[in-house]
């Protein structure tokens, strides 16, 4: 049986440095990172100068032999001396043999230290890589990279509105058959050229920043065996006349080839991008996030399409929470006919008459005898949405 482990050291000051050992099947705190072989090698995790400092203590003593022991690198701190740069750089440096690193202030660590944008790109064992507050610079060393990785997560800045376009070549042209996960919410891949396919990607989250993008047979063109899919909208929806467009092209190319997707679990999309994307298949998990003001004709054509197991709506305004609950039956019972909807969430802002509303919104769910279970989540104005 696998197990994991952890030991401690110390510089001359007595700053502890925190090592895993790699032997556990999952990584005791970054459950997402593959897995490595047993005793392959251990996981360095600094969260302050002094940590860094006493790392590079700890390699000094036998630099070839500890270097190549580390293997997972998570840098978690985002303050750095003048006098240490230099040491921090050599540190960095002499981590040849990473195969997972972690960056949770990336632009911030690679502007301090210009020349670990080169040693990073230039790494041949990286296979995950999650790069957090992300921009221009971190971009950059991705498209440059030219290892195989598997898992990649690319986070801009919180609250970032920026979209960035770009095509699988520019990015990933050296792991197209190797990533299994995508994360980069702020990406907007054009796959419209459909030249490039990623046999073992299961999860997928990116952008689109213009409809033209959203095309449902490059999607599954590109990836095929799709397991997991978000997609973040950022363009303004164009009107009643070209969302029909865009969908019926949509569902003719789905009709062609039907039984692609077929392992496809979980989709979280705004309803009315979805809507547009025409995919028509059962899934197991539909999280919709409901546009303010979408057609409640929509979301139950929406809902029918997917026949899902267990649906989490999110909706942005009071009123239109009431709306759907007006019309529960209409709304969500195309659901129940397919005996598959078991759990249903229903997410929405807190009003100030909050009897009411619930009233209003409990009711019809509780007198429709189809859904196993009914979740109700009211969130105040202020609050950030929950995800499943």
């Amino acid at each position: 049986m696998s197990h994991s482990s952890h030991s401690m050291s110390h510089n001359a000051q007595g700053t502890p440095l925190i090592l895993y050992s790699s032997t556990a099947a999952v990584h005791p705190m970054y459950p997402e990172w593959e897995p490595l072989p047993v005793n392959s090698g251990m996981s360095a995790m600094l969260d302050t100068e002094d940590q860094v400092m006493a790392f590079a203590a700890f390699l000094r003593e036998d630099t070839p032999r500890r270097a190549r022991l580390i293997q997972r690198l998570v840098l978690r701190f985002n303050h750095m001396t003048h006098g240490n740069i230099n040491t921090f750089v050599w540190v960095i440096r002499q981590l040849s043999c990473l195969t997972a690193l972690w960056f949770t202030e990336t632009e911030w660590v690679l502007r301090l230290c210009p020349p670990l944008e080169e040693h990073i790109a230039e790494l041949r064992c990286l296979r995950c890589v999650r790069f957090g507050n992300a921009g221009e610079i971190a971009y950059r060393v991705l498209a440059r990279m030219r290892t195989q990785l598997v898992s990649l997560v690319m986070l801009d800045f919180p609250g970032s509105t920026i979209t960035r376009c770009a095509t699988p070549t520019q990015l990933l042209s050296h792991s197209v058959s190797t990533l299994t996960t995508i994360e980069m919410p702020n990406v907007s891949l054009d796959l419209r050229a459909r030249t490039e396919r990623f046999p073992r990607v299961r999860a997928l989250h990116i952008a689109y920043d213009r409809v033209a993008l959203l095309e449902l047979g490059a999607y599954r063109q590109a990836f095929p065996y799709l397991q997991r899919l978000k997609v973040t909208a950022t363009p303004p929806l164009p009107d009643h006349l070209a969302l029909n467009a865009v969908r019926g092209w949509n569902q003719s190319e789905g009709r062609q080839q039907p039984r692609l997707w077929e392992r496809l679990e979980r989709v979280e999309m705004p309803a009315c991008d979805l809507w547009m994307l025409g995919l028509c298949m059962p899934i197991d998990t539909l999280v919709l996030r409901v546009n303010p003001g979408f057609p409640v004709a929509f979301l139950s054509e929406l809902v029918g399409d997917l026949r899902p197991r267990h649906l989490r709506t999110h909706f942005h305004t009071t009123e239109d929470a009431s709306m759907a609950a007006r019309n529960f039956d209409t709304v969500f019972g195309a659901s129940s006919r397919g005996t598959r909807l078991s759990t249903f969430a229903i997410e929405a802002p807190l009003p100030l008459e909050v009897p009411r509303l619930m009233l209003l919104l409990v009711c019809p769910m509780a007198a429709s005898s189809w859904c196993a279970l009914v979740l109700m989540t009211l969130c105040a104005p202020s609050s950030p949405w929950l995800t499943m």
